[in-house]
């Protein structure tokens, strides 16, 4: 803010006019220095000088000139309105308005007239920080909905695993009972062993209690 004072001291139109091009309203939300703020950091004089001199250079694109007490008295009451907002805003305001974005003036501009341009660029301001808010509201019930959905799709992973686990368990418990007397004693036996001490079968006492009567009853015939 120190540079833009000097270039607007010296009058130097580029320099002034590549500053102001850089300012947004977005810019000014996220990372503007606050008024108040500048009033201690800059310090009052310099914060007081730096805001009559944006106000003289918008005034003389319009082709009037104020005294040092008009630009001295509007700077203070623009810091009195807007001490909270920025300084930036009170900038990209009367940009605004030698833009032709703000009420036509034809020539006839005075302080209300520079208060009216920085109120109507507020409002603008204003309606930019809504829209900053609904955007993020947007944006956290997306990722809370990539999140939800995320949640879901893997509850369902987890119950087709589930599915699939039951479902070839039980299709091997029937294929096995059926082709139970394919099996030597010795294999049955060995397989009793695993299932007793498998977590999958453990619980499958009919399959036990099959595998067993199929032993005891070939053992019986010997």
């Amino acid at each position: 803010m120190r540079s833009l004072t000097a270039h607007l001291e010296k009058n130097d139109a580029m320099a002034v006019a590549l500053i102001e091009r850089k300012l947004t309203v977005q810019k000014s939300i996220e990372s503007g220095l606050q008024i108040n703020k500048a009033m201690k950091s800059l310090g009052e004089t310099e914060t007081i000088k730096l805001i009559s001199r944006t106000i003289e250079n918008t005034v003389k694109y319009f082709g009037v000139e104020f005294t040092h007490d008009q630009l001295i008295q509007t700077s203070i009451a623009i810091i009195d309105r807007y001490e909270f907002d920025n300084i930036e805003d009170i900038i990209i305001a009367l940009k605004r308005a030698k833009g032709g974005l703000c009420e036509k003036v034809y020539g006839r501009i005075n302080g209300e007239t520079i208060l009216r341009f920085i109120e109507q660029y507020m409002d603008i301001k204003a309606a930019e920080i809504e829209r900053n808010h609904n955007n993020n509201k947007y944006n956290q019930m997306e990722i809370h909905k990539c999140i939800t959905d995320e949640i879901q799709k893997h509850e369902k992973l987890k119950i087709n695993r589930v599915k699939m686990k039951n479902h070839t368990r039980e299709d091997w418990i029937e294929k096995f009972i059926l082709n139970i007397q394919q099996h030597r004693v010795k294999e049955l036996e060995n397989l009793r062993a695993s299932l007793l001490n498998d977590n999958i079968f453990k619980q499958n006492n009919d399959l036990i209690a099959k595998i067993e009567t199929e032993i005891n009853n070939r053992k019986s015939k010997k």
